[in-house]
């Protein structure tokens, strides 16, 4: 009776480290499986972002693309009139040639924008150049730039100087009417006596500026 017992045991020890076995094949290989799976969705992972990334980048370069194409037509609408202009004074062509060169790259004026502001010029009781070389500071001679203070336009012009000048935003949106403006600005602060270029971009900017002051003075000298 007891060997019979002890036989049973043993069989049921057998069933059990066979199944044991089995079990620990089955777990060793769903282990490796799942290793395996996690390799693979990383790597799905990676193409993915590297997908999404390569999408980014080919829409960055369309819109970059579609940005310089209308530049381009923009550059050739432009300068098809050029010899429409009568220009009275090398001045007036040197000033004219000027706005052109420095023209906004993100949003440049036309032809009969750039004229309008050479003929303006012609008005201002200050310097040219030094209403130039602040509108090229100040605004890169983009006539739709608003700064983080909310100042607008091709000067900068900000809009609390409104009730004493009588303008706009529409005004300040005018490049034209941006360089009257700045040019009024200037002569009031000069009344009492006539200003340097550093008090006068001192007066502009509403504070002293080196860097300010420099920027200036670089662009005067180019001109």
């Amino acid at each position: 009776m007891g060997k019979f017992i002890n036989l049973k045991i043993g069989e049921v020890k057998i069933k059990y480290l066979i199944i044991l076995f089995f079990i620990g094949i089955c777990g060793g290989f769903i282990y490796k499986t799942t290793i395996m799976m996690n390799i693979l969705i990383d790597e799905i992972n990676h193409s993915y972002k590297l997908v999404n990334r390569t999408n980014k980048q080919m829409t960055m370069m369309n819109q970059k693309m579609i940005i310089m194409s209308q530049q381009i037509n923009m550059w050739k609408m432009n300068n098809m009139d050029v010899d429409h202009y009568d220009f009275e004074t090398p001045s007036d062509n040197h000033y004219y040639n000027y706005i052109q060169s420095n023209n906004s790259f993100s949003n440049p004026l036309t032809n009969e924008q750039i004229w309008g502001i050479v003929t303006e010029l012609k008005n201002c009781k200050n310097d040219p150049s030094l209403l130039l070389a602040i509108a090229k500071a100040e605004s890169s001679f983009n006539a739709s730039a608003v700064s983080k203070v909310g100042c607008i336009g091709l000067m900068q012009i900000n809009p609390i100087h409104d009730t004493k000048y009588n303008f706009t935003k529409e005004d300040l949106l005018d490049p034209v009417k941006s360089i009257r403006i700045a040019d009024q600005l200037i002569t009031d602060w000069q009344k009492s006596g006539k200003l340097s270029t550093s008090e006068i971009c001192k007066k502009y900017l509403g504070c002293h500026s080196d860097k300010y002051l420099d920027k200036v003075n670089n662009n005067l000298d180019e001109l």
